[in-house]
């Protein structure tokens, strides 16, 4: 904390003053006095600059708490209620959770984690569910970096005097990494920080990366295995992954739980699971008079009603009903049909 020059020469000047009178005439209370003189004017220049550094850091964190928060969960679509933000579907317990829970415990000052799967594979839900746990019961602050944000998050990380998450999701398009992961590892001091990144593979990216790094840090992203996330249950689970998810969507729409069955041929990825349980309850709930073609959404591709055979039918008759869904929304909020199709 830097101290104003001229209040303290004055004090100094003072004591130095009262100490020789004092010495002189042999009081003791003159060069007390002379000391009580000077300790309230350097008390409060320390005071009045740790308010100020005080303040600017609590600005600071804050703005980084509301621009850089995890994703929001509102829902303006069908296709919303599949947002791993949005959590209509509670979090189905696995693995991968329990390792990283471990890896923010460690006793290490900095670290790196690398989360990789397909899309719809679960990386991002796992991130939120991670960051939620990390700020509600252990207090870190957790910071979702946005695209090109590498070094707005450096500042609030290195200052704070919790432990900090930094979730990057789509890492393999960040261009700015190398220089967050150069700060945060090669700090000699600061809070115990942990960079989580999520990513489709540890490709070609993930081996240029390591080559941008110095020889330090490039040897702690060497050796760093990257977590790949599989299916969320075997098999035989599957069915309940899916019923799951029937029940959660049967219960956001206000509607029964369909007696639906996963389809044989949809496929292991947990979005593909909850969008075939999101179809099924659509369909379920949808009259019988909505089948009928119109201009704006057009017939549906699958008519039937039949379970749908594979992922790729699932999406679009997914995207059907996403289509009907804006439809009726123009429609209700008093654009005709005709201006709609030509949307």
């Amino acid at each position: 904390m830097r101290l104003d020059k001229r209040a303290v020469a004055l004090g100094i000047a003072a004591v130095a003053v009262a100490v020789l009178l004092g010495a002189l005439a042999g009081a003791v209370a003159g060069v007390l006095a002379a000391l009580a003189g000077l300790v309230p004017a350097v008390l409060w220049q320390v005071a009045s600059g740790r308010q100020a550094g005080t303040g600017a850091a609590a600005g600071l964190l804050a703005a980084a708490a509301r621009d850089m928060a995890p994703p929001s969960g509102e829902v303006v679509s069908l296709a919303g209620y599949l947002r791993p933000e949005a959590a209509v579907v509670s979090f189905w317990p696995r693995a991968e959770l329990d390792w990283l829970r471990g890896w923010l415990a460690s006793g290490r000052r900095a670290d790196v984690a690398l989360v990789t799967g397909q899309a719809g594979a679960g990386k991002t839900r796992l991130a939120l569910r991670l960051a939620d746990e990390a700020g509600q019961q252990l207090g870190w602050r957790c910071y979702w970096v946005p695209a090109g944000g590498e070094e707005q998050v450096m500042r609030p990380t290195m200052q704070s005097r919790k432990p900090v998450l930094v979730v990057c999701d789509y890492a393999e398009t960040r261009p700015g990494l190398a220089g967050l992961l150069a700060r945060v590892m090669g700090a000699a001091d600061g809070p115990v920080v942990r960079v989580l990144l999520l990513a489709r593979s540890a490709e070609e990216w993930w081996q240029q990366l390591i080559a941008e790094s110095d020889a330090k840090n490039g040897d702690i992203l060497a050796a760093v295995r990257p977590l790949t996330l599989g299916p969320l249950a075997g098999p035989a689970g599957q069915e309940q992954v899916f019923r799951q998810a029937l029940a959660a969507f049967a219960a956001r729409l206000g509607t029964d739980v369909p007696q639906k069955r996963l389809p044989a041929a949809t496929g292991a990825v947990a979005l593909v699971v909850h969008a075939a349980a999101l179809l099924a309850v659509l369909d379920s709930r949808s009259p019988a008079s909505d089948t009928e073609p119109r201009e704006g959404a057009g017939p549906d591709p699958y008519p039937g009603r039949h379970a749908a055979d594979g992922a790729e039918e699932v999406i679009g008759r997914l995207l059907w009903h996403e289509a009907r869904y804006w439809e009726h929304s123009q429609v209700r909020y008093g654009r005709s049909e005709e201006h709609t199709s030509e949307l």
